[in-house]
Order: C-alpha cells, then sequence, then structure tokens
C-alpha cells in the first residue's frame, strides 16, 4: 500500500501556476521575424488608385478605386498574378 494518504488537497494557487506552467510549455512561440511578412505599401496597384489613409496602418493598406467593383476585381487578380502572386 502507499504511505500518501488518499484525496491529499493542493491549494488552487499552486494547481493554477501548474496549469499555467503547462500551457506556456506546450504553445508554439511566434517567430519574432518572418521571412514572410511583406511590405504591404510596395505592393503593385492599379492606375488611379488613391490610398485610404484616414486609418494609418503598417500592416494593412486600402486603395479607393473610381471604377465599380465588378471591373476593379478582375483588373486586380491579373496585376498580381502578373507580379507572381497566386490565389489561394
Amino acid at each position: 500500500m502507499s504511505m500518501i494518504p488518499r484525496g491529499t488537497q493542493v491549494p488552487a494557487r499552486w494547481q493554477l501556476l501548474a496549469c499555467g506552467l503547462f500551457l506556456m510549455a506546450s504553445c508554439s512561440i511566434a517567430a519574432g521575424a518572418d521571412e514572410g511578412i511583406i511590405d504591404v505599401h510596395a505592393l503593385p496597384q492599379l492606375e488611379g488608385a488613391v490610398e485610404d489613409t484616414s486609418r494609418p496602418d503598417p500592416y494593412r493598406v486600402e486603395y479607393r478605386m473610381p471604377t465599380p467593383q465588378a471591373a476593379t476585381l478582375p483588373a486586380v487578380q491579373k496585376l498580381l498574378s502578373a507580379n507572381g502572386w497566386c490565389p489561394m
């Protein structure tokens, strides 16, 4: 038989600490720098596109076009594929 009494209670704070350490150890750490990160402001853009600077963000860029979306979308797809981009 075991000499440790059954049902020994461990304070909740130690259980939380153990769970927290386990979660931190099991999670993958995001890379500080990724070779896949690109400068979104350097992407090709259609002629006549105007950048929307109302919400400046280094990781996102929005352009406005004076043409309807039905005509703009195929033109953007063609421009990006001509520059080596492929749809996912």
